[in-house]
This record gives C-alpha cells, sequence and structure tokens, in this order.
C-alpha cells in the first residue's frame, strides 16, 4: 500500500512538472529539451524513491520479528513511518521547486531574482559615466492550496537614478484551471495584457517603455486549442473634468503553437489609453505636472516570437493610435501634439558550450515621435549570456542608440552603453 502511494505521489508529482514545462503559451525547444531532462530525473528518483521506501519496509519487517517488546516494537515501526514521511516530503519539496520557486511547504512557494550591473559608457550629451548598480530585487510568493485558485504576490526593487525602494509590484487572486476549463479570472495589482515585451537583453525593449502598462484590474483571459486571449479593466488615467471611474480597458488575442522542434507565438493587443504605460503616464505626471489627459488615446500592439532548434526570433510594434490633442500645446515635438511608436527586432541563438549553456543575441530597436520621453530613434544591441553554475548567469551586454535630428527635438547625437551583469534567480 505505502509503495502504491508513494510511486502515485510520485507519478503526480512529475506530471506536474510535465504540464508546466509543455504550456502552449510558452514553449521552446529549449524548453522541450529540459522537459526530457525532467523526465529522464523523475524517473530516476521514482526508481530511488521505491528503492528507499523499501528498505524501510524491509528494515520495518525485521524490526517486528525480531523485537519482542511490544513498546520497543511500537518506537521503532514510529521511527520508519517518520522516515517514510521524510523521504516523500522531501521529494515533493523538490518536485515544487522545479515547478518554479523554493517550497516552503506543500502549498507555497518562494522565487526571486536578484541582478547586479556595471556600466560603462556615454549619453547624448557626451557625458562619460561608469557606475555599479543592484539593477533588481524580486521576491515573489505563490499561494496554492488548490487547483482552481492561486494568490500572488511580487515585491520589487529597481536600483537607478529613480530609487522608489521597494514596492509591490505584483499582488492578484487568479481564479481558474486552463487544463480543465478554458476561461479564468486574475484580480488585483496586474500588469494587463498589452504587449509582448519578449526581449533576450538586459535593457528592458522600448516597446515596454512605450506600451507597459501595471495597474489595478481585472483580467478574463481564456485558452483552448491554440488560441488565447483576454478582455480587461483597469482604474486607469482620468480624463480632464471626468469623474473618478475606471477608464481603463482593452483586449488581446493570440495564437500559440508548439512541438518538438518549433514554437510559434503570435498576437494582437489594444488598449483604449496608451497614455497610461509607465513611459508615457510618468512623462506626464513628473515632468508637465498632468494626472490627466485631454482625449485618452488608443494603442496598437502585434507581436510574433518564434524559436526553431536553439534560433529564436522576436518581433514587435506598439503605437499610439492618434496624437495626445492638448488646446495649450505649442511645440510640434510635445507629447501631447505627438503620436508615440516603437518597435523591437531581435535573433537569438541558445547552444551549449561544454556543459554550459549559452544565449548569444543581436537587435534593432527604434522609436517614432517619443523624443520628448526621452528614448532614442534608434538602438542596436548584442548580447551574450552564460549560465556559468545553476540559476546564475553572468551576461555581457552593448548597444549603440543614435538620437533625433535637432529638427525633432533631439540632439543628433550618438551614445554607447556596455553592461555586464550577473544574475541569480531562485
Amino acid at each position: 500500500m505505502l509503495k502504491k502511494l508513494y510511486r502515485m505521489t510520485a507519478l503526480a508529482a512529475g506530471m506536474t512538472c510535465m504540464l508546466s514545462g509543455t504550456s502552449a503559451f510558452a514553449g521552446t525547444s529549449e524548453d522541450f529539451e529540459a522537459l526530457q531532462q525532467q523526465v529522464q530525473q523523475l524517473m530516476q528518483q521514482n526508481q530511488q524513491l521505491t528503492q528507499r521506501v523499501g528498505e524501510l519496509e524491509s528494515a520495518k519487517a525485521g524490526a517486528t520479528s525480531h523485537t519482542g517488546d511490544g513498546g520497543n516494537a511500537a518506537k521503532t515501526s514510529e521511527a520508519l513511518r517518520t522516515a517514510q514521511r521524510n523521504v516523500v516530503q522531501e521529494y515533493l519539496a523538490e518536485q515544487l521547486a522545479e515547478k518554479g520557486g523554493q517550497a516552503i511547504n506543500e502549498f507555497v512557494s518562494l522565487s526571486g531574482l536578484v541582478e547586479g550591473e556595471f556600466a560603462i559608457g556615454d549619453d547624448f550629451e557626451g557625458n562619460n559615466f561608469n557606475e555599479f548598480n543592484l539593477a533588481t530585487v524580486e521576491l515573489g510568493l505563490d499561494v496554492e492550496v488548490n487547483e482552481w485558485a492561486r494568490g500572488s504576490i511580487l515585491a520589487l526593487y529597481e536600483g537607478g537614478e529613480e530609487d522608489e525602494g521597494i514596492i509591490i509590484d505584483e499582488g492578484f487572486v487568479e481564479f481558474g484551471n486552463y487544463e480543465q476549463f478554458p476561461l479564468g479570472l486574475t484580480m488585483g495589482k496586474l500588469y494587463v495584457p498589452f504587449g509582448n515585451y519578449e526581449t533576450n537583453m538586459i535593457q528592458d525593449p522600448l516597446t515596454l517603455e512605450v506600451g507597459e502598462i501595471n495597474d489595478f484590474g481585472v483580467n478574463i483571459g481564456f485558452e483552448a486549442a491554440g488560441v488565447y486571449g483576454a478582455l480587461f479593466a483597469y482604474n486607469g488615467m482620468k480624463t480632464d473634468g471626468g469623474s473618478e471611474v475606471v477608464k481603463g480597458y482593452g483586449a488581446q488575442l493570440g495564437y500559440a503553437f508548439a512541438n518538438d522542434s518549433i514554437s510559434v507565438d503570435a498576437g494582437f493587443s489594444y488598449v483604449n489609453n496608451i497614455g497610461d504605460s509607465g513611459g508615457i503616464g510618468d512623462f506626464l505626471s513628473d515632468e508637465l505636472g498632468k494626472d490627466t489627459v485631454q482625449d485618452q488615446v488608443g494603442g496598437l500592439g502585434a507581436h510574433a516570437i518564434a524559436t526553431f532548434e536553439g534560433a529564436r526570433i522576436v518581433l514587435e510594434y506598439v503605437s499610439a493610435l492618434d496624437t495626445f490633442n492638448d488646446q495649450n500645446a505649442t511645440d510640434p515635438t510635445d507629447v501631447y501634439r505627438a503620436e508615440p511608436s516603437a518597435w523591437n527586432v531581435e535573433f537569438a541563438y541558445s547552444l551549449l558550450l561544454g556543459d554550459m549553456p549559452s544565449n548569444f543575441a543581436i537587435g534593432m530597436q527604434g522609436t517614432d515621435e517619443a523624443v520628448e520621453l526621452g528614448l532614442p530613434e534608434t538602438r542596436f544591441l548584442a548580447i551574450a549570456s552564460f549560465e556559468i553554475f545553476p540559476a546564475t548567469a553572468l551576461s555581457f551586454e552593448y548597444f549603440y542608440d543614435t538620437d533625433y535630428s535637432i529638427a525633432d527635438g533631439g540632439t543628433d547625437e550618438s551614445a554607447n552603453t556596455f553592461t555586464t551583469q550577473l544574475a541569480y534567480a531562485f
């Protein structure tokens, strides 16, 4: 009975890892190679678990047959049961850790990320700089007591010129199980599904600077037969003289496919006010002292990601659908009279250098009518990343920026930055 129980436990844990590793919306060839390795590890661990339980049962039988004292026999039996429970608990802890975090107990897992960087370069004004920086600290806590509900909290620290200390970047409750039912609901503080922002680089893509929205809201998502999508609503920025009601909403629609050799993910997204993004919203509030807009300006996002035998291509475009009209704006370069947009193209290739997983990527990005947001007109990037130890990556990145012309409000100059990053994820 005990052997059957432990084998079923191991099988359930293994299926959980397999299902989490073969999600149709994040599958890559690297994921499938990792999945094969996980399956082999699970088989070996299952054999070790079965062998260990057999040894414990044999020891239990021997102790019972050679002990004439019933009290001592009971103590021996209890000790064996405790050892058996420890074996299973350790095994479950390993499986929970493989799902994306360190297991605190059967229901709670902890994950995190620490990134330290050294950067050297110059800016559009010709000023040189070099600095060490604690770029990112993330600490996530996921609680999943049952398969239909999950709670998640992500605390974030980002170093730099605008040091805001530790903030709660995400905190939400998620209801649903896409493996059993196509609809799910998420409510709390979250990143709305507008844009994709996939990148192989250290730097955030320029598309993220224009379009990423983090706010309090609700998201209704669905996944079925490779098709995925969402309808979402969030607080959003108010309009001049408007009421204090929910202003932001949007939708997402995409398709993902993956098999043993190739994966493809493509989709579109829409938001009714791209001014709610971090890049545009921060400019309006910090630079212009405004926390409202005269008119909401819609935004459109499109992306395509393909992976084939270690090669990966990322394409993305994010744009406002109209200008930010303001009767007081007179400067033609003012964001209130602009229609900002951004795009990103990357090519990456992953391989093993000896036993060390490595990734090399090049990219080109650009913006239009985004000079007031402090973004370059074009950016060229290259990166080399190496997993020097498990969960530890060393990356070297170089990017070259060109500014807008003087006629468009820029400096018509260029800038260079070289960054070395050491990252540890758990």
